[in-house]
């Protein structure tokens, strides 16, 4: 039978029944703890669990097996032993499920006898016209549908969703939102994504109103074209797209075939194909946070010619040379902003274009990562007022200059000048960044 579509997965990410196969009380289990999480917004769907000896979960009646509930469910979670999956597959296909979440590992990650008995799972789930999610992953959640089908952390709403080979970078990304006051409005650990691709998860981004950044973890594109196309599609609707995809060694693709069973793709023809549909390619989850921060930025760059604010000489050097490098300039100031400026800087600061300004406060102004420019760090203006004669410069109203790069002294900007590197060559290229 041929593969089943569904471009939206709506039904998916927002079910109106959910059964978990495999259902338990022994909480050191994933049967336990979906059950757990399912089973808290159940006012939200019907949760039926599926225990074949009967026994009650977590105070809940169970079914001996998915053939005794009374409805066929939108999706079934299979939290059941790799030498139960190829059973439990076929009988959920045979209900009619439309979707089914397979957490089980031991598939094509561990060699041709995994990926074997991978293959068969899902020409099984096909016969029945029933899509499947992993194996080898660890669930997804969709915050405005209080579908939270994962097993750990309490996931706080916001404008991130996700898409992940990894189910341990879902869980890193859901703390590192969570303290940075952010949240997930949609993520999916795809795990082995044996039958649901990368691309049809990013697709569905397309069509989601509470998104505006979508991050991808990948360690193998099965089809690239398809991503770099559903990619486009996302970034046509306003959203962004950061991509982290590890770059290749040797000892990389031994921890990614050991991980996922895939295999390393090209840095160079990342690195291209990204760049040229708008995509912000990252290489740590640090470099992601802060590119999110970027994105989600109010402050656009309007054109080339940059202003450089630092707090020493050798951080602004480093700055110009990453715009000039970037193809950007950074021309000499006017008389008349130098006059400006001399009005709210100290007398030992250089002003002309990098400013190097003297970090002698008396009335300090603290400005943030929201006030301008591509990449905006912290950074404190002496004496005056930004309105007097700044504020023309930061939002990009000085007939002079389109934006601002603020290269502060503070080593999270040494550490994030890659970020703002590949944010710099998509303004240059005209792309929303």
């Amino acid at each position: 039978m041929s593969q089943p579509t569904d471009v939206s997965l709506d039904r998916l990410f927002a079910p109106d029944s959910v059964a978990v196969i495999g259902a338990t009380e022994n909480p050191s289990k994933w049967g336990y703890q979906y059950c757990r999480r399912l089973l808290a917004a159940k006012a939200r769907r019907r949760v039926y669990l599926v225990n074949q000896n009967r026994t009650p979960v977590l105070g809940h009646p169970t079914f001996a097996s998915i053939d005794e509930l009374p409805e066929t469910p939108d999706v079934a979670v299979l939290c059941v032993p790799k030498t139960a999956i190829l059973e439990a597959v076929e009988a959920a296909a045979r209900k009619g499920v439309r979707y089914a979440v397979c957490i089980t590992a031991g598939f094509a990650e561990t060699g041709a006898e995994g990926r074997v008995l991978q293959e068969r799972i899902v020409a099984a789930a096909h016969a029945g016209g029933m899509r499947l999610v992993g194996p080898n992953c660890l669930g997804l959640i969709d915050t405005r549908a209080e579908f939270h089908c994962t097993a750990f952390w309490d996931v706080t709403p916001g404008p991130i969703g996700l898409v992940s080979q990894s189910g341990t970078i879902l869980l890193e990304l859901g703390v590192r939102l969570t303290t940075a006051g952010l949240g997930f409005s949609r993520g999916v650990s795809i795990g082995n994504q044996a039958d649901l691709q990368l691309h049809e998860f990013m697709e569905s981004f397309v069509d989601e109103p509470a998104t505006r950044v979508v991050v991808a973890y990948v360690e193998e594109f099965k089809d690239g074209r398809a991503f770099l196309d559903a990619a486009q599609r996302v970034i046509a609707t306003g959203k962004h797209v950061v991509l982290i995809a590890p770059y290749g060694s040797e000892a990389v693709a031994r921890s990614v075939s050991s991980h996922t069973g895939s295999l390393v793709s090209s840095d160079t023809i990342i690195d291209a194909a990204a760049s040229r549909v708008g995509i912000v390619r990252v290489t740590s989850i640090a470099e992601m946070m802060r590119a999110i921060d970027g994105l989600l930025s109010p402050a656009r760059a309007r054109g080339r010619r940059l202003a450089v604010l630092s707090d020493g000489g050798g951080c602004a050097t480093i700055a110009t040379g990453v715009a000039g490098r970037e193809g950007f300039t950074v021309p000499a100031f006017s008389d008349t902003l130098k006059e400006q400026l001399k009005t709210v800087c100290t007398p030992e600061s250089g002003i002309g274009n990098p400013v190097d300004y003297v970090q002698r406060l008396n009335r300090a102004s603290r400005i943030g990562s929201n006030a301008g420019g591509i990449v905006t760090a912290k950074s404190y203006i002496a004496e005056g007022t930004v309105e007097e004669g700044l504020a023309s410069l930061w939002l990009g109203r000085n007939d002079q200059m389109d934006t601002l790069i603020d290269f502060d002294a503070d080593e999270d900007d040494f550490v994030s000048a890659d970020v703002r590197r590949r944010l710099l060559r998509m303004a240059r290229e005209g792309k929303k960044a």
